[in-house]
């Protein structure tokens, strides 16, 4: 089956064996909580805050660090107000500096700037599915959108190249009351054209846990329809693991560099929030990257012994919006020195 690149098993070797050696080479980026799509169940706390760091801070720690790519898929959508103008900043620095870059999007907003980074092999998307229907398209980019789901597969599917196993384009499909209807078809779809479907699971965690009830399918439903798409990926179908988690330096729309202060993992899952993360510094204080590659791991090792009781008592078996089982991400933390 194909990959998405950014996620692929290519990918996170290349990841795992830098990390190996000591250092990260991932920046996974929040851009802050600017965003007016206000998706169906995004009820972070951190949502209304806008980005406080600046592009020269980020071009400044690029220059200290062994950087490959810039991950952009915490909180805001990258493509919509002050964070548009950031994120072209970005894909232009990566353009200048052989670096990769992969955003989690809404797909409302791909403007002929972005193509052009998409179509040169610098930007790599993930397409948000989670409850897409014509109520919510209109709530994202107003009333005089009338399209519907099928508007945007088009249009994704027009960016859509392959390369050595691996597309650039994904889809990451959440089931909820919403979207039921088209999920099935939805699979199929990205698979005849190329394009990723993440499969995930809707969690029941953080903030999301007041409109859990109101969005869930029904266990019955649920598996019936899980039965029906596994027909469609196929027994070699397999969630990835974002790398991101494991091998990138996490830094918050305050600039802070942090981890998930149970696991030690860098990526900004949705249950890792205050007073679940722990500060390693932060980008303005000019850091050096070698000295916050070993604090992270250092913390890593700390933690190491809570893995296995984490891993144990947790319910869902993939990471609110990252993909991965949750046993094989800490054990791939556990096992990297």
């Amino acid at each position: 089956m194909i990959e998405y690149l950014p996620w692929s098993k290519k990918v996170l070797q290349d990841i795992l064996n830098d990390f190996a050696q000591g250092h990260f080479s991932i920046l996974d980026l929040e851009l802050g909580g600017e965003c007016n799509c206000n998706c169906i169940y995004c009820d972070s706390p951190d949502r209304k805050e806008k980005i406080l760091y600046s592009i020269e801070m980020i071009e400044e720690f690029i220059e200290r660090g062994r950087f490959k790519w810039i991950f952009i898929c915490g909180l805001g959508e990258p493509t919509f107000n002050e964070n548009y103008n950031i994120l072209l900043k970005l894909l232009k620095l990566c353009e200048e500096k052989k670096m990769k870059c992969s955003i989690f999007t809404n797909a409302t907003n791909i403007t002929k700037d972005l193509k052009h980074y998409i179509y040169n092999d610098v930007l790599y998307i993930l397409f948000k599915y989670d409850s897409f229907f014509d109520g919510v398209n209109k709530k994202i980019v107003g009333n005089n959108y009338v399209g519907s789901y099928n508007d945007i597969f088009t249009d994704m599917t027009k960016m859509v190249k392959v390369k050595d196993g691996c597309s650039n384009i994904a889809a990451s499909i959440v089931p909820t009351i919403y979207n039921e209807d088209i999920l099935v078809e939805l699979t199929q779809k990205c698979i005849e054209s190329n394009i990723y479907p993440l499969i995930g699971s809707l969690e029941n965690a953080g903030k999301a846990q007041t409109s859990y009830e109101t969005l869930a399918i029904t266990k019955e439903k649920l598996s019936f329809l899980n039965s029906q798409i596994e027909q469609h990926l196929g027994e070699e179908y397999k969630l990835p693991i974002c790398p991101s988690t494991v091998g990138a330096i996490h830094v918050t729309n305050k600039g802070d560099i942090v981890l998930d202060s149970r696991s030690g993992l860098s990526c900004s899952w949705f249950w890792m929030e205050t007073p679940h993360m722990i500060t390693l510094g932060n980008i303005s204080e000019h850091s050096a990257y070698d000295k916050i590659c070993e604090r992270i791991i250092e913390y890593r090792e700390i933690v190491k012994n809570n893995i296995e009781s984490i891993t144990n008592n947790c319910i869902d078996n993939v990471f609110g919006g990252c993909g991965g089982n949750i046993a094989e991400l800490l054990s791939i933390v556990s096992s990297c020195k």
